[in-house]
């Protein structure tokens, strides 16, 4: 999750790598036409899906097992949810649960934020 994260974003930010030949055409395969219906939805939805849902459904879920900050209703110590979830938090104190899934989220800008830079540079 941790390296899958960045490269799939990088992959996804990829759709947007178009070059005029007869038409404007993607870099990666030359036979989806840039600018195309199902060009544009698939590069949405693999960055709503994958670059933002991932960080922010491990948020909520998070969230919904910290509780409302009661320690009784504290579910992230539970035993049965530590090795099902306990990747995300180990590390961090019990107040910062949340901050594996804002690294997650500062590695998706960094990888658009090179790409932008990378093509703007060109």
């Amino acid at each position: 999750l941790f390296v899958m994260l960045p490269r799939v974003t990088d992959l996804n930010l990829q759709y947007w790598a178009c070059h005029v030949f007869d038409k404007p055409r993607l870099l990666h395969d030359l036979s989806i036409e840039c600018f195309s219906t199902a060009w544009g939805y698939l590069g949405i939805l693999g960055i709503i899906l994958y670059s933002v849902g991932i960080p922010v459904t491990l948020a909520t879920v998070l969230r919904y097992l910290k509780g409302d900050g009661r320690p009784e209703q504290d579910r992230l110590k539970n035993p049965a949810v530590m090795p099902i979830m306990g990747f995300l938090i180990a590390g961090f104190e019990s107040d910062s649960y949340y901050f594996e899934c804002i690294f997650m989220a500062r590695k998706v800008i960094f990888v658009f934020l090179s790409l932008v830079s990378g093509a703007a540079s060109s």
